[in-house]
């Protein structure tokens, strides 16, 4: 809900529903999708869309706790713990006031400030923590600083999760323009190093050359010019930005 309560384009949808797996089998046969499942001990199911269509996939959720306002209250962040009710009746738009909205997640997107109330859900589930640096990043929000040391306690839980799952949320943040800034918050919160622990003894390298913060400083900053440079292809290179898009695009 939160990228359509900000106006951004979107490429799937979440539901969270009772009996979600039938439910997801009769979305997967109405729309001739793949059902594909997450996690049947919880209950998520997606089902990918063939292509062409106007949504890459839909993602169905079994209603953790008694109901939907318990089931947001588990949500990592309040600006994910937005739900509409939706059903055949549904028309194709909504106003603010219809929006379950249990943890002040609208107030935040106004606000544009990514918020949890503990660090219960970012302990859960650590990969959470560079979700926290994805979503702030792609959505223009800002972490709280409280929300920060949350990510920075639960920081170390990353060394246990799956490599596939991290590198989802890395390729996905480096995807967003101006990235060298996140990275440089990740290091701030001690997360940058527990995801790429070699650069952890590059920070104490070369320091007389390149001052504090050794080598691990001058790569961060080598991502703040690289993000620079992208920005301004045509006019540092004026004859060959043309090439050089197609090629980066590629």
């Amino acid at each position: 809900m939160r990228d359509t309560v900000l106006g951004h384009p979107f490429a799937d949808l979440d539901f969270a529903a009772r009996d979600a797996l039938k439910i997801s089998q009769a979305l997967a046969r109405a729309y001739k999708g793949t059902l594909v499942p997450l996690d049947e001990k919880l209950g998520v199911y997606r089902v990918a869309l063939p292509a062409g269509s106007a949504l890459t996939h839909l993602d169905v959720s079994e209603i953790q706790g008694e109901g939907i306002e318990e089931d947001l209250l588990r949500r990592d962040f309040t600006i994910n713990a937005l739900a509409l009710e939706v059903g055949p009746d549904q028309g194709g738009s909504f106003r603010d006031n219809e929006l379950l909205d249990p943890r002040g997640g609208l107030k935040d997107l106004e606000r544009k400030v990514l918020r949890t109330e503990s660090a219960a859900p970012l302990r859960d589930d650590p990969v959470r923590v560079l979700r926290a640096f994805r979503i702030a990043a792609e959505a223009g929000l800002t972490i709280e600083e409280r929300t920060l040391g949350f990510a920075s306690a639960a920081r170390q839980g990353l060394r246990r999760e799956a490599g596939e799952r991290i590198q989802n949320e890395l390729m996905a943040l480096l995807s967003v323009p101006r990235t060298a800034p996140w990275l440089d918050l990740m290091d701030r919160a001690e997360v940058l190093t527990v995801v790429f622990e070699d650069l952890e003894a590059s920070r104490k390298c070369a320091l007389e050359y390149h001052g504090p913060g050794g080598v691990l400083r001058h790569s961060l900053d080598a991502v703040s010019r690289a993000d620079f440079l992208l920005e301004r292809l045509g006019e540092a290179f004026p004859d060959s930005a043309p090439g050089l898009r197609d090629y980066l695009a590629s």
